[in-house]
């Protein structure tokens, strides 16, 4: 696979793999008389909580910059900076050489 055609590339749920995960919760809440089903939801309350308080951080417009957690909210800006760094050895050809070798290496 060359570089070019690496954006195709199919992530898809089969219905499968979906119903054989129903099936399986349905036989663990049938022989466990529900306790499956219970700590399913209680899983599936935890993993809510903790995916609305990500994503309240990254809608909120934090303003204070907590050193002990400095990219907690990604800041404020509050000026544009621009860092260049300059070296005569251009090292874009090496880093997507081996960007493309590896992709055909784990593609293959």
């Amino acid at each position: 696979m060359d570089l070019i055609n690496s954006q195709n590339i199919n992530n898809r749920i089969k219905k499968r793999t979906v119903a054989i995960a129903v099936i399986m919760h349905l036989y663990l809440a049938i022989f466990t008389f529900g306790l499956s089903l219970l700590l399913l939801t209680i899983a599936g309350f935890v993993t809510s909580m903790l995916l609305e308080k990500d994503i309240n951080e990254a809608k909120s417009t934090a303003n204070s910059f907590n050193k002990n957690f400095s990219f907690r909210h990604f800041g404020h800006v509050f000026g544009s900076f621009q860092h260049i760094f300059n070296h005569a050895y251009s090292i874009e050809k090496d880093i997507s050489s081996a960007i493309e070798g590896a992709i055909k290496t784990k593609t293959l």
